[in-house]
């Protein structure tokens, strides 16, 4: 808990003035005969309070006398409190102390408090008069309303009302000029870079691939670093600012061959290594040539240098995937659709959509163009794997739907990739360092000629749908997948924030000649959620079936070699073995075939993703249902086989051993509530860890609307009768 909270709890309630009147105004002016106003009565606000800040954060407006709505209670509950305008978010300070209790507080961002939004994470903002919304947008005129509404990236709906008139205009104004920058340098990023220390910032274990090294690590880990080699030719980022300082190319090619071929390229991306598969073949990514002043020839001396350096007879197949994969302009036109269905925050409306949410569903056309982009993955890895054929997947410039297709086949054909540390790396060189343009398609930065497309969630749903089918092959969670798309829209991490490299390295010399601008990764999670919430991400089939398998396969594999470089005997080996060298690194040095994914793409099977899309509609969450209830169980089954199998070998050994750490949420290690305590409670549901805060809303009123009918089968029956923990 933060010094402000604690000093606030702590606050006398004869210190406390209740702003009664202004606020009382404000309800009767507002409210039906019927309303039923949950905002405390006995609320009071603090006059001299302003919510944490940040280093650079700075204080823009302030709205006393606000109160905030609970979802779905159509504006006739709320909360009180004084409304904050920062140059990096909006905070809410509600009087209800019982907010700020970090019990079954699960996943509670170290960051942002409970009612924080950061500007970045802003959708679009909207004033409500007589029941009308009106849209609004920097530039345009902010009319007179007390109703404020706030619609977020991550789906979720905030409304606020104010006492004055007044208020709702100063704060409106402030959240549009500074929530849609039309500068990169706007952004409060510059400010908390320039005001923050960079040590301690960055986790050790991913590999940013930002140096020489870590391309050259990832190339032996995969075998082929006699094959191809990591060039610097673009070192200052003269050759394409949108291509990483370093990059992997056939062995065969020089800087020279690379110059002269660049220009012929569009942005002059020359073609860049991915992946190699065990049966020699590779996957690269190139984008098209422009036909005005390229040689016709240059594709096929190319095409000729990846055959020599895979040592194949055959050519490299040459994919298309603007034929394969939906358009930019689809994607966008989707996601405004789908947001339509999901943001969603009053009963009236979800009731009037819900009449035809399935053919609702099937118009936004969202889950078809999931299903075309693992297709497409799909196909290029029965080509790089079945016809033993290299593949190069070209696109117009090689930096949005050739990410999402290369990430999705090293994902199908290598498991280290669907570790977490390997998912991280993956996303890390595939995305970020090759030039994913975030800034642009997150929306931080508004453009005149570009739109937001959000090809990253694409991508994650895409994922999701292999780890349905494939549930024990994935070291991380889909709490894991939602966190890092929320993540994305906070602002404050490098790894989202920038178009490519480049920009990220004009960021750095922003800074004055004494200090660099540096901000943390995305991938240092301990930054944003305490260990406790970190064990979300940890998939307990995963830890049964894969961990302790392979771990014993590896010690039985190098147990038996006689190499003596490889030899668990040898002490200082065993200390790195223990150390330095985590499983995955050792593993490329025994020889185990790794499991192929081949997900079957029947249309049935591609489902809305629902924990993510629904999390924040109340009248459609399952109380004790769904993945989170599955994942309860799962964690608690998983842990107390560990300890049978601690039991087992304690006894062998004739020793007694400390009990191993499961690593999961729900286990020994942590003070969890009995199960049945957590399934009568509504402190789980299918929205779990994500929406913890219940409203008053009765489910059963929406039993047989389309929407739960579709979710029904998500529900576990479970007997709280018979329940035994013990």
């Amino acid at each position: 808990m933060s010094k402000y909270f604690k000093s606030y709890l702590n606050h006398s309630e004869s210190d406390l003035k209740l702003k009664k009147s202004t606020f009382t105004s404000y309800i009767e002016e507002e409210a039906e005969d019927n309303i039923e106003v949950v905002a405390n009565a006995s609320a009071f606000f603090l006059e001299d309070a302003s919510p944490p800040m940040l280093p650079g954060e700075c204080l823009l407006q302030k709205a006393e006398s606000a109160l905030k709505f609970t979802p779905f209670t159509d504006r006739k509950k709320g909360i009180s409190g004084s409304l904050f305008v920062t140059n990096f978010k909006i905070s809410f300070m509600t009087s209800d102390r019982s907010s700020y209790i970090e019990q079954n507080k699960h996943h509670r961002n170290l960051l942002l408090e409970e009612h924080d939004i950061p500007l970045t994470g802003i959708d679009s903002v909207y004033q409500i008069s007589s029941g009308r919304k009106k849209r609004v947008t920097p530039g345009s005129v902010v009319s007179d309303s007390k109703l404020l509404q706030i619609c977020c990236k991550d789906l979720q709906v905030h409304t606020f009302g104010f006492s004055s008139k007044q208020d709702n205009k100063k704060v409106t104004l402030a959240i549009v000029q500074h929530a849609f920058p039309i500068k990169a340098n706007l952004l409060f990023a510059y400010d908390y870079g320039r005001n923050i220390k960079s040590e301690g910032t960055r986790p050790s274990n991913v590999p940013f691939f930002e140096n020489q090294s870590d391309w050259e690590e990832e190339l032996r880990r995969q075998r082929c670093d006699t094959k191809w080699w990591v060039t610097d030719v673009n070192r200052n980022f003269s050759v394409c600012t949108s291509l990483p300082p370093y990059f992997v190319v056939p062995s065969k090619v020089l800087n020279g061959d690379l110059c002269k071929a660049a220009p012929q390229f569009v942005n002059s991306r020359l073609p860049t290594w991915c992946y190699t598969h065990r049966n020699g073949r590779s996957l690269i990514r190139m984008a098209n040539l422009l036909p005005e002043t390229s040689d016709p020839q240059q594709e096929a001396r190319l095409l000729k240098a990846f055959q020599k350096a895979d040592n194949s007879l055959m050519t490299p197949a040459v994919m298309d995937i603007e034929k394969l994969c939906p358009s930019l302009k689809d994607v966008q036109s989707g996601f405004e659709k789908l947001k339509e269905l999901s943001m969603i925050d009053n009963s009236k409306d979800f009731a009037i959509q819900d009449l035809d949410w399935f053919s609702a569903l099937e118009n936004t056309h969202w889950l078809d163009m999931v299903l075309q982009c693992l297709k497409a993955s799909n196909h290029v890895t029965s080509v790089l794997q079945k016809d033993n054929q290299t593949v190069v997947i070209q696109e117009h410039d090689s930096r949005n739907f050739s990410c999402i297709v290369s990430s999705l086949v090293q994902i199908l054909l290598d498991p280290y990739f669907r570790s977490k540390k390997g998912f991280e790396a993956l996303v890390q060189r595939e995305w970020v360092m090759l030039g994913h343009p975030f800034q642009t398609n997150l929306g931080f930065v508004k453009k005149e000629d570009t739109e937001p497309a959000p090809l990253f969630l694409l991508f994650l749903d895409s994922l999701w749908q292999i780890m349905q089918q494939f549930p024990a092959c994935f070291e991380f969670t889909e709490t894991y997948l939602i966190t890092l798309w929320d993540s994305t829209h906070i602002g404050l991490f490098d790894t989202f924030l920038f178009d490519s490299y480049y920009e990220k390295t004009k960021f750095w010399s922003s800074g004055n000649c004494l200090k660099r601008c540096r901000l943390p990764s995305i991938w240092n999670w301990k930054l944003l959620f305490c260990d406790e919430d970190v064990l979300l991400f940890n998939n307990p089939i995963y830890i049964i079936e894969h961990e302790s398998v392979w771990t014993r396969t590896l010690k039985n594999a190098l147990s038996s070699q006689t190499n003596g470089a490889v030899c668990l005997r040898d002490e200082m080996y065993a200390k790195k073995m223990r150390g330095m060298y985590e499983y995955d690194q050792a593993l490329a040095r025994v020889d185990i075939t790794p499991i192929v994914l081949t997900p079957n793409l029947a249309t049935p099977l591609i489902k809305l993703w629902d924990q993510f899309y629904l999390r924040w509609q109340v009248p459609a969450q399952i109380v004790a249902g769904g993945n989170p209830s599955r994942y309860l169980q799962q964690c608690l089954l998983v842990d107390e086989i560990i300890a049978l199998q601690h039991k087992i070998e304690s006894i062998e050994e004739e020793t007694m051993k400390t009990r191993p750490k499961s690593g999961l949420i729900f286990g020994h290690a942590c003070d969890v509530p009995q199960v049945a305590d957590l399934l009568r409670l509504k402190y789980l549901s299918s929205s779990f860890p994500f929406y913890s805060s219940q409203t008053s809303v009765d489910n059963r009123q929406y039993i047989q609307t389309p929407l739960i009918v579709y979710l029904q089968n998500s529900t576990i029956d479970y007997n709280y009768d018979n329940c035994d923990d013990d």
